[in-house]
């Protein structure tokens, strides 16, 4: 399977039970991408833990989910932030992002979550310029946060119909593709790491670069 493709397959497991990052159906993934590089495409540089993430996919008729294991040198969270709802600013701290472009779409959505359960989800209308941060996503998230290991993992629902809703397109089938892109936020500057798992290749950190988007692969 080429690199820049990762597979979500169709599940019949009960949404509640999936939004366990401990969950049988999380255990074996058929398969994971490695976010191990830096936007410019350069491994991280780091004194301590690994600063890697692995990110799996499972879909149904009316949700996306995503698992994300994460490793990090020193934790950098802000415990002040609500748990309840999308928080603006939540990039700003350890974040664990998928970017996602439905087929027949301009513009696509960002979702974040952070070692704490906190979550941000936003519709990218034209990147820095046009973002609706109101937009109401319905995104659920649950992330465990291990430190004596310095690792985190979490899981995200990311219902169809929100999508749908701010931009017309037909929900996923098996064999559809999408566009997408995962991503790792972690540390604090000046030694902040900024991982794609498609590296974007511009000059200074930046995550909003559609043409970089890897292929999402819809499969039962």
């Amino acid at each position: 399977m080429p690199e820049n493709c990762i597979f979500s397959y169709r599940t019949a497991e009960n949404p509640k039970t999936l939004l366990d990052p401990g969950a049988d159906a999380w255990k074996n993934p058929a398969q994971t991408a490695l976010i191990s590089r830096l936007w410019n495409g350069k491994d991280p540089l780091t004194s301590g833990p690994e600063v890697i993430a692995t990110a799996a996919s499972l879909w149904n008729e009316t949700s996306i989910f995503f698992l994300f294991r994460c490793g990090y040198e020193k934790l950098h969270v802000n415990r002040e932030y609500p748990g309840d709802r999308s928080v603006e600013g939540l990039w700003d701290y350890d974040v664990a992002e998928v970017f996602i472009k439905p087929a027949g779409c301009s513009g696509y959505f960002e979702y974040e979550v952070s070692p704490l359960s906190q979550y941000l989800a936003a519709h990218i209308i034209k990147p820095w310029k046009n973002v609706d941060f109101t937009w109401d996503s319905q995104m659920k998230a649950r992330a465990e946060l291990d430190e004596k290991s310095s690792s985190w993992r979490a899981v995200i629902e990311l219902p169809f119909q929100p999508m749908a809703g701010a931009e017309p397109f037909k929900r996923p089938e098996t064999g559809d593709i999408w566009r997408a892109n995962l991503l790792l936020a972690l540390g604090a500057d000046p030694s902040r790491h900024y991982m794609c798992w498609q590296p974007t290749l511009t000059k200074d950190p930046d995550f909003h670069v559609p043409a970089a988007f890897g292929c999402l692969i819809f499969k039962n």
